[in-house]
């Protein structure tokens, strides 16, 4: 038997060569040696509970919580009404509270933010310019390397942040300290916007000085044995609360927890890929069971600025077959997995014209061979990608819809196989059925 647990995890397929899903040779593994493959989740990937409904899969349900534990109070917080009556603290009013109360009754804490370091972008308050990596046409993220203690004001901002922190790209690693002056205007302010899981351990010191915090995410992780002794310190309750990206969020089993608090629930919802809801619901229901899973009853604070969204009502209620239910027309109505594949192709260049020209005979001859094949095809492209310069080239897309049988392979074979088009200086990457578009 080979068993996949958290199935509808996005690190089971690679986004290097070879693009594989640990799914599709666990399946061929199975078949030639008649064995067994059990896929675990409590929130399944869309295609995978499609598969179990129509009867490719075998479905088998587990209604209850181990131990006889119960689902967690569910409590949706309106940031608007947060900042409509004054409070403009990233904590809503009910949250801190309640963290407060944990503290006075030893009791843990787990507060969820998909974002890490400290700002996540800062601009020029006189022209605008955001601070860009000069590979790549992203922000740049701020991070502090030491505890900022000062009060930050227009006078003072660029000592203290220039000192305790440097600008760093999350795609390509580049970093630099805070500049003196925008590039554009030669303005010497900047406003630092948005917060991450370093701001938010700074300002829960401030809102609660006596709450202790220990925070795990990709810079506190960097070593070997890092992430078992954060998790075996907050287990030893050394610390009240933990602050963390989404490795907080499952598959861990804290006794002492009986709060969980999400900062921003709705960020994940708005991110262009067709898949948003589905892993805003997943990631949402795991983080709420952290709470209560020993005999104290659990409470789960969704803090949002989007409190009536479908998706985010149905992770409030643990309510899986609701959220398929609704998804899956969803799905069905704009033709996406699992009613189709989606074939994504990348053509990337130091040379933005040489690009253009390979992007636009590519698509060309994807549906030159579709009619050929009569087969049935919806291409869309080329367009820039999300990130459309990534460490030093320019990148455009072009995504197929279609069915990918053995002949429409051997198409794809042959564009990617094809390359007496181009020069060295231009590559194109295919992947089927992504794992972000």
């Amino acid at each position: 038997m080979i068993v996949i647990d958290e199935e509808q995890e996005h690190t089971y397929k690679s986004d290097t060569n070879p693009k594989y899903l640990a799914h599709d040779i666990a399946r061929y593994r199975c078949r030639d040696e008649k064995a067994l493959m059990l896929l675990a989740s409590a929130t399944p990937s869309l295609t995978s509970y499609y598969k179990a409904v129509s009867g490719i899969y075998t479905l088998v349900k587990m209604t209850k919580r181990y131990g006889n534990a119960t689902l967690p109070e569910v409590i949706i917080t309106d940031m608007h009404k947060e900042k409509g009556v004054g409070n403009t603290s990233v904590f809503s009013t009910r949250l801190a509270s309640m963290l407060a109360k944990g503290k006075e009754e030893d009791k843990q804490a787990i507060l969820f933010l998909n974002r890490r370091g400290y700002h996540s972008s800062i601009s020029c308050t006189e022209c605008g310019k955001v601070v860009e990596c000069p590979n790549c046409s992203v922000a740049m993220t701020y991070h502090s390397y030491k505890r900022i203690e000062e009060d930050i004001t227009a006078d003072n901002a660029y000592e203290i942040m220039s000192g305790s922190g440097v600008l760093r790209c999350h795609y390509c690693g580049y970093q630099t300290r805070v500049p003196r002056l925008c590039n554009s205007c030669n303005n010497e302010h900047f406003e630092y916007v948005g917060f991450g899981t370093q701001k938010l351990e700074r300002d829960i010191a401030e809102l609660l000085p006596g709450v202790s915090t220990i925070r795990m995410d990709a810079d506190t992780t960097t070593q070997k044995s890092s992430y078992e002794r954060i998790l075996g310190a907050f287990l030893n309750k050394e610390a009240d609360v933990l602050i963390g990206t989404q490795m907080v969020t499952k598959g861990h089993n804290f006794p002492s927890v009986t709060l969980v608090g999400v900062m921003l629930a709705d960020m994940m919802l708005y991110t262009g890929d067709y898949r948003a809801s589905e892993r805003t619901f997943s990631m949402l229901t795991q983080v709420i069971g952290r709470a209560g899973r020993a005999r104290d009853k659990g409470i789960a604070v969704i803090q949002t600025n989007s409190p009536s969204d479908r998706t985010i009502q149905y992770a409030s209620t643990q309510d899986y077959e609701e959220f398929y239910k609704n998804e899956i027309q969803i799905r069905k109505s704009y033709l996406f997995p699992p009613f189709c594949d989606i074939v994504l192709i990348t053509v990337s260049s130091t040379d933005e014209r040489e690009m253009n020209r390979v992007s636009d005979g590519i698509l060309n001859t994807i549906r030159n061979k579709f009619t050929e094949l009569n087969a049935p095809c919806m291409a869309y492209g080329p367009f820039e990608a999300p990130v459309y310069r990534y460490q030093g080239r320019y990148r455009k897309r072009i995504i197929v819809k279609c069915k990918l049988t053995s002949a429409v392979r051997t198409i794809f074979a042959e564009i990617y196989g094809d390359k007496s088009k181009y020069t060295q200086r231009t590559g194109i990457s295919i992947d089927f059925n992504p794992n972000n578009l």
